[in-house]
């Protein structure tokens, strides 16, 4: 069985998550996998220049990040610890 845990940022913005998947591959270990959402939406007119950079091979990306809040940490600890002992609840 997978196990799949959604944190938004201190923010509330829906845009700023971090989903942690702990997921059952079949072997004797699970795989952890941390997908982070922290999108910053421009206009496309603003888009265009940072893209045919990228495309040409200088990227020149900005990060954001993702807040978690003290009240998640029991939940992220939880999965990290499920794949450290390899199992899935």
């Amino acid at each position: 069985m997978d196990v799949t845990e959604i944190f938004v940022c201190e923010c509330h913005s829906p845009q700023h998550m971090l989903i942690v998947s702990v997921l059952d591959n079949g072997d004797d270990e699970p795989d952890l996998c941390l997908q982070i959402t922290a999108n910053h939406h421009l206009p496309w007119y603003q888009r265009i220049w940072p893209a045919v950079k990228y495309i040409f091979g200088q990227p020149n990306l900005q990060w954001h990040d993702v807040k978690l809040s003290h009240k998640d940490n029991g939940r992220f600890l939880k999965c990290v610890d499920l794949y450290r002992k390899g199992q899935i609840w």
